[in-house]
């Protein structure tokens, strides 16, 4: 009697494991006259109690379901067909080649679960690897995304037999790999991804403040104005339009491959410009003169960061600044009457720059002229000694296309005040 209970009881063990699973093959979309889908279901046939194509496509008639299943619409089919699985599929020809996409709707489940395969031929082989992926899907019920899961578990395993000392060589130079403590191709990828998202910006893009070396070249325009003020009748208030050629640049040299620290921050400017065809006429004829005006600068830079977004830019330039007429060819030099001027002068200045989008950013400057020489303005034949100073003021913004190539556009003002001394 004990031994009839025992095989009993070893029955009633080994039935859910022994019993094949109920699957229905639905029609496969792309699939004309249902030739893979019948050859799937036949290949079923040896590990499941297949419903197939035909029969599926009459019960999904039935329900009014969608010919591509949702997992609502599987549910009623399987409970119709008392399965355990659905099967779907769509097929995808490109010339020989074909692409099977698989859903298997497993009851109790919420999720499809998916696969993929790519084949030639309907062959014996064919059917043996799709129905055996299927079988294996129906017996764990993963997809690829809960097979990384899965993975992820057993890490957390490994982890733990890490912490006890349990890992063998093997499993140790997989996880340094893994880790990144081999340079092998892909970690070294990971590395570099991983210093860059370091450098970036926290929106992930590095900003027109962050290069380490920038140089500008372009067209300036602008206008030059000679005024007066006096109680004194003195020369008219004349002014010339100019275009001329410009560039400028920066350069950080402690600051290439995204270095940080101190020394990052410390850079040199500097700046030329001339103007192209100038000339003034004289007031009151048709006679003009050309006219040698230009500027150069260079100096010295110190960049502080503010935020992940900000920059402040403290400098000091060395400037000189020149608008000469050409007198050569006049009747007498003094036909002209406006002073000429160059200008020597040093230059602290400060300024910022700050991100507003991740390819634009504000910046502006401004700074005092300590002016140590205006040339022949001073001298006793125009003006005599006088008292100068003079402010400068940019302002404008950059637009990035590339990591290297950007558009600057920008405004400057020079001002330059001389007070003549009465007593001279």
């Amino acid at each position: 009697m004990r031994f009839l209970v025992l095989l009993l009881g070893l029955l009633a063990l080994a039935e859910p494991a022994l019993a094949k699973p109920k699957v229905a093959v639905a029609p496969f979309k792309g699939d004309k006259n249902n030739k893979v889908a019948d050859a799937i279901a036949e290949a079923l046939a040896g590990s499941a109690k297949v419903t197939d194509p035909k029969a599926t496509a009459k019960a999904i008639e039935k329900l009014d379901l969608g010919k591509e299943l949702d997992v609502s619409e599987a549910k009623k089919l399987g409970k119709k067909l008392e399965v355990d699985a659905v099967v779907q599929g769509k097929l995808d020809k490109d010339g020989k080649n074909q692409t099977l996409k698989v859903a298997i709707f497993l009851k109790g489940k919420d999720e499809a679960v998916r696969f993929t395969v790519q084949f030639t031929k309907v062959n014996d082989k064919f059917r043996e690897d799709v129905s055996g992926i299927i079988v294996k899907k129906l017996d764990t019920g993963d997809d690829d995304d809960t097979k990384k899961r899965r993975l992820s578990d057993n890490d957390d395993g490994d982890k733990k037999k890490r912490r006890n000392g349990d890992d063998d060589d093997d499993t140790k130079k997989k996880r340094r790999v893994a880790d990144g403590g081999d340079d092998d191709g892909d970690t070294k990828v990971r590395k570099k991804k991983k210093k860059k998202r370091a450098n970036d910006d926290d929106d992930g893009v590095a900003g027109p403040r962050k290069v380490a070396a920038r140089v500008d070249f372009g067209a300036f325009g602008g206008v030059r104005r000679l005024t007066y003020s006096s109680e004194m009748t003195g020369p008219r208030p004349v002014g010339t339009r100019t275009l001329a050629a410009h560039i400028e640049g920066e350069i950080y040299p402690f600051a290439f491959g995204n270095q940080k620290g101190g020394a990052a921050g410390i850079g040199f400017a500097g700046e030329f410009e001339k103007t192209v065809g100038l000339s003034i006429t004289i007031p009151g004829t048709s006679t003009a003169v050309p006219i040698d005006q230009g500027h150069f600068s260079v100096g010295a830079r110190y960049r502080i960061s503010v935020g992940a977004k900000t920059a402040i830019v403290i400098g000091t330039d060395f400037s000189k600044r020149r608008y000469v007429a050409d007198r050569s060819d006049l009747a007498a030099p003094t036909d002209l009457d406006a002073p000429d001027v160059s200008y020597t002068a040093v230059i602290p200045n400060v300024g910022f720059s700050t991100l507003v989008s991740p390819t634009i950013a504000l910046w502006a400057r401004g700074g005092g002229m300590l002016i140590l020489d205006t040339g022949s303005i001073q001298e006793k034949t125009n003006y005599g000694a006088a008292k100068v100073f003079g402010l400068e003021a940019r302002l404008g913004t950059d637009i990035a296309f590339s990591e290297r190539v950007g558009l600057r556009l920008g405004g400057t003002d020079h001002v330059a005040k001389l007070t003549a001394d009465s007593a001279t």
